[in-house]
């Protein structure tokens, strides 16, 4: 799942080069996108099109973010929700990601696994607020409302 905007130049050619790869971890799977502005609208469309058969493209302009997001939230059919950041080279091959689920979800039985920004997420201030965010990276066994 994904809520953004691509206005950067340099954001698009990450969104160009990335997708691909993002698609070869996660393709199979149903991916809700909303993409939350008018500029680059037909090409980041195009290209999230052309890698993802299972896709589900929006195109809110509500600027309430957390809005936005919930009610993708509420398009999540699956107990898992993976939150994806759409600016962040993806160095994590299929294997990678099913050795995570087998460790994380099926042997350890794991809630929540923060995947990026760990050197940010992970001091004492944000431990100790987690409950508290309302978006997190990574959400298992989550209820949704």
């Amino acid at each position: 799942m994904q809520n953004f905007i691509c206005t950067v130049p340099e954001r698009l050619d990450l969104v160009r080069r990335n997708t691909p790869k993002v698609a070869e971890v996660w393709g199979d799977y149903e991916f809700i996108i909303n993409y939350n502005h008018t500029e680059n609208f037909e090409e980041i469309h195009s290209i999230y099109k052309e890698h993802f058969p299972k896709l589900k493209f929006y195109h809110n302009l509500e600027p309430d973010w957390g809005l936005v997001t919930r009610a993708l939230l509420n398009e999540v059919s699956t107990p898992y929700v993976l939150y994806i950041n759409e600016d962040q080279e993806l160095y994590l091959s299929k294997k990678d990601w099913n050795d995570i689920i087998n460790e994380a979800i099926i042997e350890n039985d794991v809630d929540y696994i923060l995947m990026n920004h760990i050197e940010k997420y992970n001091t004492q201030i944000c431990a100790d607020g987690w409950k508290r965010v309302m978006i997190v990276r990574m959400i298992f066994h989550g209820e949704r409302k």
